[in-house]
C-alpha cells in the first residue's frame, strides 16, 4: 500500500465566508487514510480520532463570529501525516454584508455618466446608498429591490470612484469602493 500523502483540508469548497456554523471538510490526499482528526486549535486539542469513511466531513465551528481556522491531519495505520489547516469567516447570519460593487461588468472606461453597479451582498438587504465620496452618512437610503443599480455619477467627463454601504433592519455594511 502505498504512503499517506496529506496534502491538505478545504473548507466548504474553498468558501471565504459562511453564515453556517455547519461546514463541510474536504480532506486532499493520496494513499488509503484510515483516520483523521480536526480541531480549530493548532495543536489538535480536542480532536478526537475518527475513522475516516470519505469525504467531504461535517463540522460544527464554534459560535462566535470572526475568522476560523480548521486544523486537520490524517493517519494511514503506518505514518501519521503533518497537520494542515485552512480558515473560513464565519459571518453573523443577520448581518448586511457587501462584499464587493463592480461597475459596467468590470469596464474600466465609460462614455456615459450613469453606471451600472453590481452590489456583491450577503444575507437579506433592504436597502442601499451610492455616491462618490466615501463619507455617505448624509445620503438617504434608497430601497434595494435588486443587485444592480443604475448610478448617475453627475460628472459629464473624468475619472471618478464609487463608493457603496448596503443595510437592513440589523445592521448595515462597512463603505466599499
Amino acid at each position: 500500500k502505498p504512503t499517506l500523502v496529506f496534502n491538505g483540508i478545504s473548507i466548504n469548497s474553498g468558501d471565504e465566508k459562511t453564515s453556517s456554523r455547519t461546514v463541510t471538510v474536504t480532506f486532499n490526499y493520496n494513499g488509503y487514510p484510515e483516520y483523521y482528526w480536526l480541531s480549530e486549535s493548532p495543536t489538535l486539542e480536542g480532536a478526537v480520532k475518527t475513522a475516516f469513511t470519505g469525504n467531504p466531513i461535517s463540522f460544527e465551528l464554534s459560535s462566535e463570529v470572526g475568522v476560523k481556522t480548521l486544523y486537520g491531519k490524517m493517519d494511514d495505520g503506518t505514518t501519521v501525516s503533518a497537520t494542515t489547516s485552512d480558515t473560513i469567516e464565519l459571518i453573523d447570519a443577520n448581518a448586511a454584508i457587501l462584499n464587493s460593487i463592480v461597475i459596467n461588468s468590470g469596464d474600466v472606461f465609460t462614455a456615459s455618466g450613469t453606471v451600472s453597479v453590481l452590489l456583491d451582498t450577503i444575507n437579506t438587504i433592504t436597502k442601499y446608498r451610492i455616491g462618490t465620496t466615501s463619507d455617505l452618512s448624509s445620503l438617504p437610503w434608497q430601497t434595494y429591490s435588486q443587485a444592480t443599480i443604475s448610478f448617475a455619477s453627475g460628472l459629464s467627463s473624468g475619472a471618478f470612484t464609487l463608493y457603496a454601504q448596503v443595510g437592513n433592519t440589523t445592521s448595515v455594511s462597512e463603505v466599499k469602493s
